[in-house]
């Protein structure tokens, strides 16, 4: 027997009418009617409530009912979408994930040092002196290598620099001092306008701090 007649009978059965029916399940009269005469099913929560409202058990609302096929065919094809669905969704966050991540290394690599220029009073002593900040003329960075051009009077024969920083918040300093006493124990470069600093040594550059005399 088709369900939509088994509900009926079941109704009659129980006494109840169509509009009584929809009133306990929260839905209209018209969908009742529409399940009674096959235009449609209520789905398997509805149903549970059908069997509770009429006093019969599932069996009964089943026994011998295409519906039953129907519901089993339904299930199939729900469970088959939800492994479609949660395997799309599984894709969806790996590539987000692999986007994210690629996105984070692609600016932790490409992300420059940030170069400043600082003044410091009191750095100059008998024997050195720190650059001016008019003899920097141009400061570039690639791979670690920082690149300083610059112009010191006649009487600065010598130039030099030192270089401290800390590896934990890759902050370096940078002096550059020039000196005329060929004496001075510090490191002294033989320079054309120009001098390369190497910053291997840290394994982490994040800020460049130039100094020059104020």
């Amino acid at each position: 027997m088709d369900f939509g007649k088994i509900l009926k009978e079941k109704r009659h059965q129980a006494g109840i009418t169509q509009e009584e029916l929809a009133k306990r399940l929260n839905v209209s009269r018209s969908a009742i009617s529409n399940w009674e005469i096959g235009r449609n099913y209520p789905d398997i929560h509805t149903l549970v409530e059908i069997s509770t409202s009429l006093g019969v058990s599932l069996d009964e609302l089943l026994e011998n009912s295409t519906m039953t096929e129907m519901m089993i065919d339904t299930t199939k094809e729900m469970a088959v979408n939800q492994k479609k669905k949660r395997g799309k969704l599984f894709f969806v966050v790996a590539l987000c994930s692999i986007v994210s991540v690629m996105s984070l290394l692609f600016f932790s690599f490409s992300k420059q040092p940030t170069i400043v220029l600082n003044a410091v009073e009191n750095a100059d002593s008998e024997e050195v002196a720190l650059f001016n900040k008019e003899d920097i003329k141009d400061i570039t960075l690639k791979d670690k290598k920082m690149t300083v051009l610059f112009t010191i009077p006649k009487d600065s024969e010598y130039v030099g620099y030192y270089v401290d920083g800390s590896n934990q918040k890759g902050f370096v300093n940078l002096d550059l001092y020039k000196t005329a006493d060929s004496d001075v124990n510090q490191r002294k470069l033989v320079h054309d306008g120009l001098i390369e600093v190497d910053l291997d040594m840290f394994t982490k550059v994040n800020k460049i701090s130039v100094n020059y005399k104020k």
